[in-house]
């Protein structure tokens, strides 16, 4: 699953692939996204599904 997020070291937004996905057992909790343009994993927070986006 690829997700474009803010990568601190490329100081943009860029594609990141999912490493290590907890969706399953916690929605709203943290995985590792890897970088695809230089490479760093970071781990940070699930993005929140659509439904949620009008609270």
């Amino acid at each position: 699953m690829v997700e474009n997020r803010y990568c601190e070291r490329c100081m943009m937004r860029t594609e990141h692939e999912l490493v290590v996905d907890t969706r399953r057992y916690n929605p709203r909790g943290r995985g590792n996204y890897k970088c695809l343009k230089c490479g760093r994993v970071k781990s940070m927070r699930h993005l929140r599904p659509s439904s949620e986006i009008g609270y």
